[in-house]
């Protein structure tokens, strides 16, 4: 017997403007694909754990990325290809699905960065300034629009003018143009787009270890991307908490020694000291880890003499 499928009652999909995008791996070092719950996708906590995944967790492949606000995001449309002989007319291929967006006055590390991220395979998300999330209803998860691989196109920086300023144009191609029709939005309640405490760029660094002992060390940082109007001055990571750095041995048993009390832990303009009696042992190697929002820190090792 034949039927014909229902169109359906239309609810449509409201949404203001996107205004930040989030990026991740398709698929995690696992091989599954990144995406959240619907329920945890509208807590803005869940969020911040995906962009605070720094590169020490123990799977680093299910961090997400987000943008800087952006401006101007857009789907532009395309006719399907068709083939056409007098009246007779023929779908060759359905459209392409691009996305281009734009960033003002950005700083050209962050383009770099975005750069580096062209060899990936990736998924985004696309949020709105009414902080909903956009993704594919995949059952009880949210996940991201897979991109068609190498089609994330960054340009270079773009300096101002005397009657423009810094417009920098961003295009990519989604994997397949059907999944918006996919599309559902989950608002995130207790969040703000706009607030860079919700959506927490990751800032790399380095720890560099001086005054290896059973105590402790000092570890001087630095953020890897300059001021680019001070290029000169180094940037430090300032206001870590005892609580935020741990000491993992390199070796059997790898031990994890956290520290015991606030007084441990002294800073000085981005430079710590960590001094606790018998904290670590001697003729072992440490790997110092700091997991403090924001910061994305790479340390040496601590040989303990």
């Amino acid at each position: 017997m034949s039927t014909i499928g229902n169109i359906g009652y239309n609810l449509g999909l409201n949404t203001g403007p996107i205004r930040r995008l989030v990026f991740t791996l398709t698929l995690t070092d696992a091989g599954a694909v990144n995406s959240l719950s619907l329920a945890n996708a509208a807590a803005i906590a869940n969020w911040r754990t995906k962009f605070n995944t720094y590169n020490h967790a123990a799977d680093p492949s299910v961090k997400f990325v987000c943008t800087p606000l952006v401006y101007q995001a857009a789907f532009p449309q395309a006719d399907a290809t068709t083939w056409n002989v007098e009246d007779y007319v023929r779908k060759m291929r359905n459209a392409p699905s691009d996305v281009e967006f734009h960033l003002l006055d950005s700083s050209p590390y962050i383009l770099q960065n975005f750069s580096d991220l062209e060899s990936e395979v990736l998924s985004v998300y696309f949020v709105t300034d009414d902080n909903k999330v956009i993704g594919i209803l995949d059952g009880a998860n949210l996940v991201p629009f897979p991109l068609q691989t190498n089609s994330l196109s960054v340009p270079y920086y773009s300096p101002a003018g005397y009657e423009t300023g810094s417009d920098n144009v961003f295009k990519f191609r989604l994997s397949s143009g059907s999944d918006r029709n996919k599309a559902v939005a989950v608002e995130i309640t207790d969040g703000s787009v706009s607030d860079a405490a919700d959506f927490i760029a990751l800032r790399d660094g380095t720890g560099v270890i001086t005054s290896p002992a059973t105590t402790g060390c000092v570890i001087t940082t630095r953020i890897t991307d300059p001021n680019p109007s001070a290029p000169a001055t180094a940037i430090k990571m300032t206001g870590m908490a005892y609580t935020e750095i741990t000491f993992t041995m390199t070796t059997t048993p790898f031990t994890v020694v956290s520290l015991a009390a606030g007084a441990s832990l002294t800073e000085v303009s981005g430079v710590y000291t960590i001094n606790e009696s018998a904290l670590l042992t001697t003729q072992k190697v440490y790997t110092p880890k700091i997991s403090k929002s924001g910061f994305d820190i790479v340390c040496g090792t601590v040989t303990v003499p």
